[in-house]
């Protein structure tokens, strides 16, 4: 409650003016205070905090269970399953519970992986940067149909992780451990049969063959994730939680600016 007490008419309005001011100041920050936007912001967070344990959980399932099988021409590389979790989350539930159930499946790796701590470092690399290329790409889009938006995130998502891990394994290959470099060359050739001439023209071709690894990968990773997202939303799992899937969203506010 705000006193105003005016003891001459010439200060009536300037008193008046300051008391509105106030008024109005206190309504915005009763607004701003209001019960249901706090319950509404804590349910979010509870929201995302149980979508990442348990996507995160079942992206740990994945990883113990000999389900990954490997890259042809480079075995030490493998597709894993694990990754699905992982981008049925960002894809249903937006790019926050995405990240956070990333971090997860990094954190399990650590302590259950291969190659620890560079193999998890690097496959955290790997789906982070491709979860950041998902998020670019459905800035970009304008558009309204399932196909076209499945093409820009996969472009996206993939061209994104291929530069963040071409980077990486450079360092890795070239810098940190040069013998993996041999390793691999080996497994190209046995592979393929292509012998290179030279460090410069094996890391060439391991760093290829690796680009398409992670062009496949992001492939694998994302079109089931959201055929899973499309088909669970159709069928209403998401009214409960949050109305709608994060990609249907994603559909619906691009139909609707068009």
């Amino acid at each position: 409650m705000w006193l105003c007490v005016c003891f001459a008419d010439s200060r009536k309005g300037m008193c008046s003016r300051r008391l509105t001011h106030r008024i109005v100041i206190t309504n915005i920050l009763v607004v701003n205070e209001n019960p249901e936007n706090t319950m509404e912001k804590r349910k979010s967070r509870s929201l995302t905090t149980a979508v990442a344990a348990s996507f995160g959980g079942l992206a740990a399932l994945l990883t113990v269970l000999p389900l990954s099988f490997p890259y042809p021409v480079i075995p030490y590389l493998k597709f894993d399953l694990a990754e699905l979790p992982v981008v049925i989350a960002f894809l249903s539930f937006g790019p926050l519970a995405g990240g956070i159930t990333a971090i997860a499946y990094w954190l399990v790796l650590s302590l259950v992986g291969e190659f620890t701590p560079i193999g998890p470092a690097m496959k955290f690399l790997a789906v982070g940067s491709m979860l950041l290329g998902i998020w670019v790409g459905s800035k970009i889009y304008r558009g309204s149909t399932v196909a076209p938006l499945l093409l820009n995130l996969i472009l996206l998502g993939g061209l994104i992780r291929i530069f963040i891990t071409t980077i990486a394994n450079y360092i890795l290959l070239a810098v940190l451990f040069p013998d993996l470099l041999e390793i691999a060359t080996g497994m190209v050739r046995a592979a393929t049969g292509f012998i290179a001439d030279g460090q410069l023209n094996a890391l060439f071709i391991v760093l290829l063959f690796t680009s398409i690894f992670n062009l496949l990968h992001t492939i694998f990773s994302i079109i089931p994730s959201a055929l899973v997202v499309m088909k669970v939303s159709a069928r209403g799992a998401f009214h409960s939680w949050a109305n709608q899937a994060w990609l249907v969203k994603l559909l619906y506010h691009e139909m609707r600016r068009s």
